[in-house]
Parts: C-alpha cells; structure tokens; sequence
C-alpha cells in the first residue's frame, strides 16, 4: 500500500469480499460500512505518488459497541434499533485519520456481557475452528473475523475479558492495555461508571507484531491532543537488557477456576521454552485470596446490584447465555455477598478493592517479576449452552481489569487427543466437572493460548515478549521467543537463542 504496488481501493474491494465470505459460514459481521470503497478511492486519489499516514488504506473492522456516525450502537438490545449515532468513536475516528478504512462492524452479545457472542437481533457468532463452538465474547465478531482472514485488524473494548477470551478462542493475539494508556470516547461500555472495574480498549490481529505497529502509531500526541485525559505516554519498542535478568512469573491456575489439561500444558510449554533462553529466571506465584478477589469484582460490575442493567433488558427477549439461573449455588451465594447494601457499603467495596490491588502488587514486587505468564481463561472454546454453567471462569480476565494491569493473549499450541483424555480426572470444588468434562469433548485442534500480564503502563513489555509455539506431527516443540531490541546485536542474539532452543527442544 505504501508503495502503491496495490491500491486502497483492491485492498478494500478485497477484504469485502473476504469478509462477505466469512460471515456466510460464522455470522461474525453485522453491517458493511458503506462508505468504504468511497473512503478508499479519496485516499487513491488524495495520496497518490505522495507521502502516505501510516495506516495508509489498511481495511479495519469495528466492534459493534464504538459509535459510527449514521449507524446505530444496540448492544444486541431492540430498543436501541433506529437511533443511529451522531458522530465516530474517538478511536475509530483517528484510525481513519491515520489512513485506515473501516469496512464492517462486527457482532457482539447482548449488553456485551457475556464471554460468548450472541444476541436476539443478529444471532450467534461461530467459532471459524470449530462451528459448534462460540467464537468468544464480547468482542467475539472481531475474533472470528480476523482469524478467518477477513480482516488485517480489529478494535475491541474489555471490560471483563473481553479482547482476551475471543482471541484465545479464535487462535489471535490482543492486548488490554491500562486503563489511562489509551481512553477511548464514543463507545458502548457495556456498564457504565464501574469505577473500580476499568475497561481497556485495544486491537486484535493474528499476530503480536501488528499489535505493536498499531499502538506504535496510534499512541502518539496527535491522539492525547483528541482525548486529552490518555496519558501523554508515546509507545517505544522496548529495549531489551542483556546484561540484567528478566524473572518472568508464572502460575497454572487462578486459584479459583482450575484450568484444563490443555491449558496448563500450554503453559507448561511456555515455561520448558524460556528455561532454554539466558537470562531468564522463572518464579512460581500464586495468586492472593482469589475468592475475595471475586466477590470484590462481582460487587464493582454491579455496584447499583443490577439495576442499571436490568432496566437496560426490561421489555427484551433474553439471550440464552445471560440467564444465570443455571448458576450453582456457591456461585449464587457469592453474588448475594456481592449486593452493595447502602453508599457505604460501596464507599468499603472501593476502599477493600484499593486494599486488594496493594496486596497484589507487593506479592508481585515480593518475587521481583517484570511479567507474569497465566491462563487466558481456564478452558478452550466450549458450545454458547455452557456459558451460564461456567461464567465464573472470567476470573482469569476480570482480575486484571480490577487490579488496571495491562494484560494480553497469544495463541501457542492446539487441544490434543491427550488434553482431551486427561479430562477425566478433572476436578472442580464448586461445580460438577461433569459440565467441563462435557463441554470440552470434541475439542481436538481448538487453539490455546496464554495470557501475558505486566504491571501497569509496561505495555511495551508485555508485547514484547512474544511467546509462539508449534507443534509437528512429530511432535517436538519448536520454540520462539525473544525480547524484541533495536539494536543489531541484540537481533543476532535473539535469533541465536532461537536456534538454540529449537535444537534443543528436537533432542528431547
């Protein structure tokens, strides 16, 4: 595009095409921007033989809750059809004036909470692995497309989860930035004024490195002087130190949720690749009284106790994945100590919640970790009838939205035949295992990732340590990993320690 081997308009006309294909088979896009192909020809016609923005005729898709001029932003809720927005998403509005196109917005579930991708307007988003299964929520239109090829990236919002699940789904990778690193107007929050449970919104992409060229040129002054209360912090790729050792943590479980047999070998994997890479030290940690750090995160979703939301679905068709009768009842007895009993009952929410995320970071500052390495979610895609089941399991996510640390997921290995038999001795202290046990039959080839946690505005690190794994049908582990650098030297180590651990991991 930049060399105008190809056109805005081809690369546009394209990803249409493309896109149209895609939601045939998975139901992931809800409208096509119209005003694309004109969009593109403008920028042809602007740009031609001239120096071009970054995102030069680049195709984007949008998720359906940032508003879009002359579109309407339902939520998967009738009430709001035919009230279409009166101007663009902050985001979406820079993205263009970097030079990308918007060119369809994608499905979400209905008020967006829920980690699958369903609504009574447009139906149910599939998984593009495995069209029995969800593709993720909310952001699950995103993840389906992108992962199909229907789209170079994405933007999405998680409040609960939200980017991570869906890509760890649908085998892509996506960041949560902190909070303050990239605010966004012109959008659906979901629930709107939970405080202390902050949402973050970022890309989704099939790789790591578009995720960095996309924040690389987003976050710069010409965005903070558009949404000045974002953190005037540019983005710069982080520059390794060979001389200083990088102590990564790591845990297998939440401590609330046990992950799967997949899971926790995806982990495992992750773990057995950096022990071959110098200068790593790997700590085990264990995260700080995770039942409290629920309740706590039940209480800030639904600080009014659900009356925002439940005004938001009076007089609407409910979706099958937000009815929470099916809740067992340990569940539902953490949400009654979730109820806000009066103002101070909240004013102690806030004040217990400031006091958990001081905990958190001292147990992190204890073991002296610059990441953490942790489950995405504890289980691969699973059919949408088990989401009222197993809602609970968004603990993984919601964590780290409450603690505002910037969290993201990278795809590195798929469900075996092994995963799935060692499902058998599975178990849960609060649910029938039978229901993951259950859901996780005929999971085979589903993509695992893992999730990748730095502490606050360290969003540069936590992109740089891309973690990719594959497995042949010989089953050895080719391992890739490296802290990205700037300088020569650092490149020619990285790929050295690269070869190094490929070889080694053939010899075991």
């Amino acid at each position: 595009l930049q060399t105008e081997k190809i056109s805005a308009s081809q690369a546009v006309s394209a990803y249409r095409w493309k896109a149209f294909q895609i939601q045939t088979r998975f139901n992931c896009v809800i409208e096509f921007v119209r005003e694309a192909v004109t969009m593109a020809q403008d920028l042809d016609n602007c740009f031609r033989g001239m120096k071009k923005p970054p995102l030069f005729g680049v195709p984007f898709s949008v998720k359906e809750n940032f508003h879009m001029k002359g579109y309407d932003c339902t939520s998967g809720l009738g009430k709001n059809i035919g009230l279409p927005m009166s101007d663009d998403s902050s985001l979406v509005a820079h993205l263009q004036f970097l030079g990308a196109v918007p060119i369809v917005r994608t499905n979400v579930p209905q008020t967006l909470l829920s980690f699958t991708c369903s609504n009574p307007i447009f139906g149910e988003t599939l998984n593009p692995h495995n069209a029995t299964r969800s593709a993720g929520g909310s952001s699950g239109g995103e993840a389906c497309l992108i992962a199909s090829g229907g789209c170079p990236f994405g933007i999405g919002s998680d409040l609960a989860g939200s980017l991570r699940i869906p890509a760890h789904f649908s085998g892509i990778a996506s960041l949560k930035p902190t909070c303050e690193r990239l605010k966004v107007t012109g959008t659906e929050p979901g629930i709107p004024g939970t405080s202390r449970i902050v949402i973050g919104y970022g890309f989704m992409a099939k790789d790591v490195s578009t995720l960095v060229t996309l924040f690389e040129a987003v976050l710069q002054p010409s965005y903070f002087e558009r949404v000045p209360n974002t953190v005037p912090l540019p983005f710069h790729a982080y520059q390794s130190d060979s001389t200083k050792q990088l102590r990564i943590g790591f845990c297998h479980s939440d401590g609330w949720f046990p992950a799967v047999p997949a899971v926790q070998r995806a982990i495992a994997d992750v773990i057995v690749a950096l022990n071959e890479v110098p200068n790593i030290l790997l700590v085990p940690f264990k995260i700080p009284e995770p039942a409290k750090a629920l309740q706590l995160a039940l209480k800030a979703v639904m600080v009014d106790n659900g009356k925002w939301w439940l005004r938001r679905m009076s007089q609407e068709p409910v979706d099958s994945s937000l009815k929470v009768i099916k809740l067992p009842i340990q569940l539902r007895l953490a949400s009654l100590k979730a109820y806000m009993a009066n103002v101070s009952d909240v004013r102690e929410t806030f004040s217990d919640i400031d006091e958990y995320v001081t905990l958190f970071t001292k147990a992190w500052k204890e073991n002296d970790m610059q990441a953490l390495i942790c489950p995405p979610f504890p289980f691969p895609a699973v059919a949408a009838k088990y989401t009222s089941f197993l809602s609970s399991a968004c603990f993984s996510t919601v964590l780290f939205n409450m603690l505002n640390f910037p969290a993201g997921v990278v795809p590195v290995t798929e469900v075996t035949e092994n995963d799935e038999a060692d499902m058998l001795t599975y178990s849960l202290k609060f649910i029938s295992p039978y229901v993951v046990q259950s859901a996780m039959k005929g999971s085979v080839g589903l993509p695992v990732g893992v999730q990748v946690v730095t502490l606050p505005f360290q969003e540069e690190l936590c992109l740089a340590l891309r973690l990719e794994t594959k497995e042949s049908k010989d089953r050895w582990l080719n391992v890739l990993w490296f802290i990205a650098s700037n300088t020569a030297d650092g490149k020619t180590n990285a790929f050295h320690y690269i070869d190094r651990s490929i070889i080694s991991a053939q010899k075991k």
